[in-house]
C-alpha cells in the first residue's frame, strides 16, 4: 500500500466533512415541496430515543430532524 501526503490526507477530510454539510440524500420527500430531503450532520446524533438525525430540503427552506 502506497503512503499518502499529509496534504492529501487533509484534502480527503475536508471532501468528507463538506459532503456531510451538503448532506446525503435519504429518498425521502419534502413534506413542502416535495423534493428530496437530505440526511445532514449524521454523524452527529441527537440523544433520544430512537436516536434522530438533522434533515434539509434539498430545494426549499425546510428543516427537521428524523428517527434512524
Amino acid at each position: 500500500m502506497a503512503l499518502i501526503s499529509l496534504e492529501e490526507s487533509d484534502k480527503r477530510v475536508m471532501e468528507r466533512l463538506k459532503a456531510f454539510e451538503d448532506g446525503t440524500p435519504n429518498g425521502i420527500a419534502c413534506p413542502n415541496c416535495g423534493a428530496e430531503l437530505m440526511d445532514i450532520n449524521a454523524s452527529t446524533l441527537k440523544m433520544s430515543w430512537p436516536a434522530q438525525c438533522d434533515i434539509k430540503c434539498s430545494k426549499c427552506t425546510f428543516k427537521s430532524t428524523r428517527y434512524v
